[in-house]
């Protein structure tokens, strides 16, 4: 059955590479190659693309450019350092922190290329932040909270450095939703870890990269999810958004998560398909899930005094009237 299983995950891999789900080609890792280039542009070539990519982080928070003028701010898994060097020309001071050193490495490097002095960057463990409590007003986290080994112990790490008041505005996908797979460099096609198992998307994955030549590493063997439930794709934590409900609404005052449903097929048999999961979803948690592109999380630390300017207030307190609440596909569309 195995065998059967790949072989079947490996032809509808192929098959969409005649269809907008082929691969997208090359990692986003940075490779030895890239690090001797002599041009900025392509030595650092992540880092400008977070860079000049952070207004979509906007889009999702509106209200962070105005929120940051005069605050302490934490990049929480920051990449190549773009978004934080961005955020740091409208902060008081902004801190990235990232598990690989090369990746602190190269954002400093693009701190300094873009002479920024009101940045850093520091090294961490999947188990702690390299800070000490109470050391942030604000903490960012971009696509980040599905990787972490264990999402409670980083849900406490990030309430323990806000101030009193504070909010960390975090944006993931979900492991269940459509396009979670994260396995874009060989195929885009929507539910693949939903249809076979991990152990099955590994071994089609890994002959897909040999038979394409990709610049991207085989990947291991699946890992088990950060509760121990199930098994996952590698990298991945099988967070879903109930867990993540139940963690953040035990670690924080105030939770506002709304869901971003898929919203990029309007119009013919796609945007038909569309909205029928829309609407399925008002009544189905599961398909609710499964249509879900990204969480876009608002979660506030106890104080007397918010450190938030009072827009930012507005949001949080107007979209989140009680402890927790999820907005429904109908309220986020």
């Amino acid at each position: 059955m195995g065998k059967v299983a790949t072989f079947l995950a490996s032809s509808l891999i192929r098959a969409a590479q005649y269809t907008p789900f082929r691969s997208r080609g090359v990692g986003y890792a940075a490779t030895p190659d890239q690090l001797s280039e002599a041009d900025p542009r392509k030595r650092l070539r992540q880092g400008y693309t977070e860079f000049e990519g952070v207004d979509d982080f906007y889009r999702i928070f509106p209200e962070l450019p105005a929120a940051f003028a005069g605050k302490d701010v934490l990049d929480y898994g920051c990449g190549y350092g773009g978004k934080t060097v961005a955020y740091a020309r409208l902060a008081r001071f902004a801190a990235g922190i990232e598990p690989v050193q090369t990746h602190i490495e190269l954002s400093e490097a693009f701190r300094r290329h873009r002479g920024v002095e009101n940045a850093e960057f520091r090294i961490c463990t999947q188990a702690g932040i390299p800070y000490p409590d109470d050391s942030f007003d604000i903490v960012v986290s971009h696509d980040v909270i599905e990787h972490v080994d264990d999402p409670a112990s980083a849900l406490a790490e990030i309430h323990r450095v806000l101030r009193p008041g504070g909010i960390a505005y975090l944006a993931f996908p979900p492991y269940d939703g459509m396009l979670s797979h994260h396995l874009d460099y060989v195929s885009t096609l929507p539910g693949l870890h939903l249809l076979f198992s991990p152990e099955t998307l590994v071994d089609a994955a890994n002959r897909e990269i040999d038979r394409l030549g990709l610049a991207h590493s085989r990947q291991p063997a699946p890992r088990k999810t950060w509760d121990g439930g199930r098994a996952a794709l590698p990298t991945l934590n099988g967070l879903t958004s109930a867990q993540f409900d139940a963690l953040s609404t035990a670690i924080f005052d105030e939770v506002q998560v709304e869901r971003r449903p898929v919203a990029k097929y309007r119009g013919g048999f796609a945007g038909i398909v569309r909205d029928a999961l829309l609407a399925l979803g008002r009544v189905s948690r599961g398909v609710d899930e499964f249509a879900t592109v990204s969480l876009h999380c608002r979660l506030r630390k106890a104080g007397a005094d918010s450190l938030v300017p009072p827009a930012a207030e507005t949001a949080l307190d107007a979209r989140a009237p009680t402890r927790s609440r999820r907005a429904s596909l109908s309220e986020a569309n």
